[in-house]
């Protein structure tokens, strides 16, 4: 045991405990800026987690030290030194995958309207402001008094906490800057609906909090769909009524924060509710909506034995399924967006796989959003290709 300054600590076992709060509410934070940024990039959100790791061990390494400090009477060098050296690796990690994320993914509008937004932005200064006046009460204070550790362990405590808040509220701000907001046909095609007691031509479209259904003169297939990541709900909704127009009805699911990751199980209550009425039930999503639907699709074959196939549109299923369950892939000639090298990977190892490449299609011109950043420029219309999928699907349901 190393007798030093650090021995005379004025700190309880309490004290030492409330250390850990902002060490958890950092960690709660950096994860889920960690996850936001694997949706678009799988290795910036790797890198940006590590960061985090490594800096949510420094500061758990530096409670433990305090509390076999406090507890034991042991001063343990190892694990208050190796604070400054994990913590700033750490820190380094972060800042430069955030950098590299804000290059290549957010666009200065977006970002000062997702971090600026109330009441985000209150948090965010109250947090600065905490964290200001711990750093002012420490250069003044007498640290190794009882009295100074408490004060200092609140402020920092809060800090977190609302650093934590205002980065809950900032997701949700950003999804709401940067999702792609339907076009005018999709609003027009609703209002028609509502209009009219939810009829137009021969579906009935009958909106839900939680999703859209689209029911036409079909009685034996059901689509359950997923929309893509950042894609507001109701820029599917002329797709999914083109297919209640050909004999397949569809629910067009509503996930949260327009990112269907958020929610892999979105699609359980309405095969809950809906399932039972069909011969068959098809999973579907684009983009991200595919991943996740083919994510959620072993399950849902578990509950729901009559959920018999997978449509995706520019996305690919790391899953694999028995010979009956069909996967059905519809994508761009064009697509810029989907993963190519990943899609040949997981795709040619599907038993029951058909696949269609849109000439002259593209990533967006599955919805009615208009173009997304990075997608090839498409050189037939949203409609031509959205028509060729729906007929591609009917080939073999």
């Amino acid at each position: 045991m190393t007798e030093n300054k650090s021995n005379k600590l004025e700190a309880t076992v309490g004290m030492t405990l409330l250390d850990a709060v902002p060490v958890i509410f950092f960690a709660a934070s950096m994860s889920l800026m960690a996850v936001f940024f694997s949706m678009k990039s799988f290795w910036t959100g790797l890198f940006f987690g590590l960061g985090a790791l490594l800096s949510f061990l420094a500061g758990l390494g530096k409670v433990i030290w305090k509390l076999l400090l406090v507890a034991k009477k042991k001063d343990v060098p190892i694990f208050k030194k190796q604070f400054r050296y994990l913590m700033s690796s750490g820190f380094l990690l972060m800042t430069i995958s955030a950098i590299v994320y804000l290059v290549n993914f957010v666009t200065g509008e977006n970002l000062v309207g997702a971090f600026w937004q109330f009441p985000a932005t209150i948090f965010l200064f109250i947090g600065i402001g905490f964290f200001a006046a711990m750093c002012i009460y420490g250069a003044k204070a007498d640290m190794d008094t009882s009295r100074a550790n408490w004060t200092e362990e609140i402020l920092n405590t809060c800090a977190q906490f609302f650093i934590f808040a205002f980065i809950i509220y900032s997701f949700y701000g950003f999804s709401v800057f940067t999702s792609y907001s339907q076009e005018p046909s999709c609003d027009e095609l609703l209002d028609c609906a509502e209009n009219n007691g939810g009829q137009v031509g021969s579906v009935k479209i009958t909106t839900n909090p939680d999703y859209i259904f689209f029911d036409g003169e079909g009685t034996e297939t059901l689509l359950v769909f997923y929309p893509g990541g950042l894609v507001d709900q109701k820029a599917y909704v002329n797709f999914m009524n083109r297919f209640a127009e050909s004999g397949i009805d569809a629910v067009l699911l509503k996930v949260p924060c327009d990112l269907a990751i958020y929610k892999v199980s979105s699609a359980r209550s309405v095969l809950k509710k809906f399932a039972e009425n069909y011969d068959r039930v098809l999973l579907g999503g684009h983009s991200l909506g595919g991943a996740v639907a083919s994510m959620y699709a072993p399950k849902a074959i578990k509950k729901f034995p009559n959920v018999k196939g997978l449509f995706l549109c520019g996305a690919y299923s790391t899953n694999q399924f028995a010979s009956d369950f069909k996967v059905i892939s519809v994508k761009g000639e064009n697509d810029q967006i989907l993963n190519k090298v990943k899609y040949r990977k997981y795709m040619g190892k599907l038993i029951s796989f058909e696949e269609l490449t849109v000439a002259g299609g593209n990533h967006g011109n599955f919805g009615h959003y208009g173009f997304q950043k990075r997608d090839g420029e498409a050189v037939i219309s949203a409609d031509l290709q959205q028509a060729e999928a729906v007929s591609f699907v009917l080939d073999y349901f």
